[in-house]
Parts: structure tokens; sequence; C-alpha cells
């Protein structure tokens, strides 16, 4: 990125609601200050909620879901809104976009992909995941025979994980090598754990 100021879109799949514990979240909101303090300006975009006024995202894509898997359930998003990201990509003009825990949007990072596929993408993996039902290990093999996985991940510039466990996850189950992601450990709030010297730490 050479401009003077250069611009970041990242995509959440998750409701990114005010008030509300969410990891993938709060690592967007200290990424957003990080890369701020850098001069990159940042635009996010997740799904819409029901309180507009307590949604983080400057952009909405896709409505919010509830997703329930064996043990957890989570709130996410998924569109085929081509337009609309169409519109978001025109108007903003990023220089990368940056998704995050993309196969828990894999139609969204298709859909943007279709109309950004020359802008660089990041790929941010943050966790592994827990055993899948039935029918989203149909899923999954069909997206693996159909070849749509190894589609949108041809399309990634890079690849981050938060951790060398979360990195042998996912290249295992995409079948790459781990060489490819780059570990990036989620951020820690130094000033909040610092010390000063002498002070006793209990």
């Amino acid at each position: 990125m050479s401009k003077e100021r250069p611009k970041v879109a990242v995509f959440s799949p998750y409701a990114l609601e005010e008030g509300t514990p969410g990891g993938v979240k709060d690592y967007i909101k200290t990424l957003r200050q990080a890369l701020g303090r850098k001069g990159v300006e940042v635009t996010v975009i997740g799904p819409s909620i029901k309180d507009d006024q307590d949604n983080l995202a400057d952009y909405t894509l896709g409505s919010s879901v509830n997703v329930n898997m064996k043990d957890t359930s989570y709130r996410g998003a998924a569109t085929f809104n081509v337009f609309k990201a169409r519109k978001i990509i025109n108007s903003e003009k990023p220089d990368n976009n940056e998704f995050h825990e993309p196969f828990a949007n894999p139609l969204t990072v298709e859909t943007v992909s279709l109309v950004a596929q020359k802008i660089p993408q990041i790929f941010h993996f943050h966790a592994n995941t827990e055993e899948l039902t039935r029918q989203q290990e149909i899923l999954a093999f069909l997206a693996r025979k159909s070849g749509f996985r190894k589609r949108v991940m041809n399309r990634a510039s890079e690849r981050h994980a938060v951790s060398p466990d979360t990195r042998g996850f996912w290249a295992g189950i995409l079948e790459e090598p781990e060489d490819l992601y780059e570990v990036i450990p989620n951020p820690i709030d130094t000033e909040l754990f610092s010390y000063k010297e002498g002070e006793k730490v209990e």
C-alpha cells in the first residue's frame, strides 16, 4: 500500500454489536485503533442487527441470524447481494480486503470477491472449530468436491492465524502447507497489563 493514507476494508461474519462479548469484534476494534495510529483508514463491514445505533460496522452486508452448531451457536450472516457489495467497494476503494473467519461466511467472501477480484484479499483465521454436524459435514464435502473451497482460498493473498494451533488446524483442513500462514497473535493491551518497576505482582 503506497498511498499517503491507505485504506483497508474489514469484513466480519459476526454481528459487531456494542456491549456484547465477542473475540472477533474486540480484535477488529483493536485493529482499527492500531492501524489508525499508523495512518491507515479502516472501514468495517458486518451484518445488520436489530438496533442500528449499537452496530459498530460502518456498512452492513447481510442480515444477522443465529447459526447453530452441536455445542455452541453464534450470530452470523451470509449474503449474495453483489449489488450492495459492489456499491461499498466502489465507494470506499480499499487497497486491501480483510476477511475474518472466512469460512464462517464463505458466501460473503465469494460475493465480495466477485466484485473486487483485483484487490488483495487477506484471510484471518481466529480459531479452529468443534465437531461438525452431519449436515455441515455434507456441506463441507460438497464444498471440497465442487472446488468452492479451493476457489475461495485461491483468492487469498495472505493467510493469517492467531496461533500456531489455529494455523495447523486450518492448514490441515484445507490441505495446505503451514508456512502459507503467518501467525499474528491476538493483540494485548500492554498498558493495561504493564506494571511499574519495583511494583509487587500478585
